[in-house]
């Protein structure tokens, strides 16, 4: 079955139709959007805003190739009184901040006076401008997961999820570099320190210095992003979490209720074991296929209401 957010070929549209689509149809997700994310106050209400995506405001929805040819901005936020938002958003493709500066220009002359240029990237460029909120899919994901309350919210990150996975497959991701696991772990591992506090989650930490493993910076973020949320949604309150690294392994436990049925179809798509809106499913899928791929040996034991996933690199 086709998924709803499947209507275009490229990778950017895919993933700024899911994101636009959450935005504009849940106007709670938009507000904590701008707020958090981009960090900007609309002069209206949310229910005044205009979403638009792969268009200009006031223009018919152009096609595809269209849109390609003309480069217009991936997605519109605005009002009716000159204030706006433009996102650009790359995946496999590099920044271009011409780019960004030729739709700041088109904005200005369409009469938009308060304007707010984003860009959506998979890896951060070397320098941005001062005048350019830059995020990372990857937050993007995290603050989709978050709002686990919105039905919207979970489409958009599944359907991230699922994108990835074909992706992969695909063989799209296929820049290797010597990534430094055991810095990218300790950066995450500080990101989600808020959501240890919010569900009182201990957290144990046994990491080696400068850990170095060769593969794509994407997935290795995708990789411990996946186990991390993971072990916190699994979790319970005032629960814990061992994280643990070597030159040879990723190991990483939490305490958890006990499963029911077989885990290993947790690595598997969609699998679920409650009706709630959190399943190990997808995010356990994605984390099985990067394994794959670069030949890691991934497993999940449980015992004595301890559950463990391992990776052996």
């Amino acid at each position: 079955m086709r998924n709803i957010f499947d209507q275009y070929s490229q990778p950017e549209n895919r993933v700024t139709h899911a994101l636009m689509t959450a935005l504009n149809e849940d106007r709670h997700i938009l507000g904590s959007f701008l707020h958090e994310l981009v960090k900007v106050k609309p002069p209206t209400t949310l229910p005044k805003l205009s979403v638009l995506e792969q268009q200009y405001p006031g223009e018919e929805d152009p096609s595809e190739e269209d849109t390609e040819r003309r480069g217009i901005p991936d997605g519109w936020i605005y009002d009716e009184h000159g204030w706006c938002v433009f996102i650009e958003t790359k995946v496999l493709s590099k920044l271009r901040l011409s780019q960004i500066e030729d739709h700041r220009r088109i904005a200005e002359r369409r009469g938009f006076r308060d304007i707010t240029a984003v860009a959506i990237v998979s890896c951060v460029p070397p320098s941005v401008p001062a005048n350019l909120r830059l995020l990372e899919w990857r937050e993007v994901y995290k603050w989709l997961r978050r709002h686990n309350d919105s039905a919207w919210a979970n489409r958009a990150a599944d359907y991230l999820e699922i994108l990835e996975e074909k992706m992969i497959d695909n063989k799209q991701f296929n820049k290797a570099e010597q990534i430094n696991i055991t810095a990218l772990l300790l950066r995450h591992v500080n990101n989600y320190e808020e959501l240890f506090h919010a569900k009182e989650i201990s957290v144990v930490k046994k990491i080696a210095f400068d850990v170095l493993v060769t593969m794509n910076e994407t997935l290795a973020d995708s990789l411990i992003i996946n186990l991390l949320t993971n072990a916190i949604k699994h979790n319970t309150v005032k629960g814990f979490i061992n994280i643990e690294l070597t030159a040879k392994h990723l190991l990483i436990s939490n305490s958890g209720k006990v499963l029911h049925v077989n885990p290993v179809i947790y690595f598997e798509r969609f699998k679920k074991e409650s009706t709630l809106h959190e399943s190990m499913g997808l995010g356990l899928s994605i984390v099985k296929k990067i394994c794959e791929t670069y030949g890691f040996e991934i497993s999940y034991t449980y015992s004595d209401q301890l559950h463990s996933i391992r990776v052996n690199f």
